[in-house]
């Protein structure tokens, strides 16, 4: 559903942002960073995607390599 939602409209950040979520969740670490720096990018003045991006870029470096 995210990916059809970002190929519709890919600049929309709440889709990135949703879907960053939906890796978090799956502990998907490195596809999450990507989809929230995505948000960020479109959206840099959102704390909320801010604070999702660095608790999951910390999350990666205490999971550290796969």
């Amino acid at each position: 559903a995210y990916r059809e939602a970002i190929r519709l409209n890919p600049r929309d950040p709440l889709a990135f942002f949703s879907a960053g979520l939906a890796f978090k969740q799956l502990k998907s670490y490195p596809e999450a960073i990507e989809m929230l720096r995505r948000a960020a990018e479109l959206d840099p003045k959102n704390r909320q995607v801010m604070r999702q991006l660095a608790t999951v870029s910390a999350m990666e470096l205490v999971r550290g390599p796969a």
